[in-house]
This record gives structure tokens, sequence and C-alpha cells, in this order.
């Protein structure tokens, strides 16, 4: 009984189709980490801050959040908070920033593009990861609390 052998334009075949086969691998994973740059962070780690505003409309979760125009992170969940009539808003941030307590945030609406909130850094100490940015004036003054 004879043995099989593997001709010459065999073995050549799944050589090409090996070299082939390493090639796709090598593009969908540039393909993945150019989309992670694009769309992501930036960065593997990151940090949650909370914040209330007065108005989240058309924010999404997955929207942008930035700072001078550029992506620093992205809203991770949207919630009320019932007390104060406000909209809560959680945000994963790149964790080699560090974003100023006094901080001014404003939801900004791009002609022909998505929704995204902005941060217009102020000049006090941090805010700690985990944390969250003060209420707004108003709700301090008890002008959105519901009355007793």
């Amino acid at each position: 009984m004879a043995v099989p052998t593997a001709s010459l334009s065999q073995s050549a075949h799944n050589l090409f189709d090996t070299i082939l086969a390493g090639g796709m691998v090598a593009a969908a994973l540039m393909f993945l980490v150019f989309m992670y740059a694009r769309t992501g962070t930036g960065r593997l780690a990151s940090y949650e801050l909370t914040a209330r505003i007065p108005n989240a409309a058309g924010l999404l979760v997955g929207s942008d959040v930035r700072i001078g125009g550029v992506k620093v992170g992205h809203i991770s969940d949207l919630s009320l908070d019932q007390r104060y009539r406000l909209a809560v808003v959680q945000m994963q941030m790149r964790d080699d920033l560090l974003i100023p307590i006094d901080s001014r945030l404003v939801v900004e609406a791009p002609v022909g593009g998505s929704l995204y909130l902005t941060i217009h850094p102020g000049r006090g100490a941090a805010i700690a990861p985990g944390g969250s940015f003060p209420l707004p004036r108003a709700a301090k003054r008890g002008i959105n609390a519901p009355s007793s």
C-alpha cells in the first residue's frame, strides 16, 4: 500500500495559505487598534466621575466627553436625581487626566453631529477618581428642590 506524499505544488499552496492567514490576522489586529484609538479613550485604564446637570437632552450613553475639542472620556450612564430634578451623568475619564472641581460642564451641539459633553477646566483642586462635581448653584439654593 502506497503512502500519499505531498507534491511540491501542494506544499507551496499550504505555505501561501499560512502566509495569507497570518496577514489577515495582522490586518485585523491593526484595524482593532486603530478603531480603539479613534473611538475609545485611547487608554486602557479609566476612572469614573459623576456630575449633575440641569439638562442632558440629546446626550446618550456612549457620547463623548471632551476638553478643548479632544475626546477624554465617554458617558457611561444617565439617570435622574429625583431630589433635585437634575440629570445625573456618569463618565469614564482617561486615567492620566485630573479634572478640577470648579470646572464647568456644557452640552455641545455641533452642526450635523452627535451631541457631546464639554468640560471647561477650572483651576481648583482635582476631583478624586470616583468623585462628583459639586451641585449646580441653582440646586444648592433650592430652586430645583421639591417643596416640603
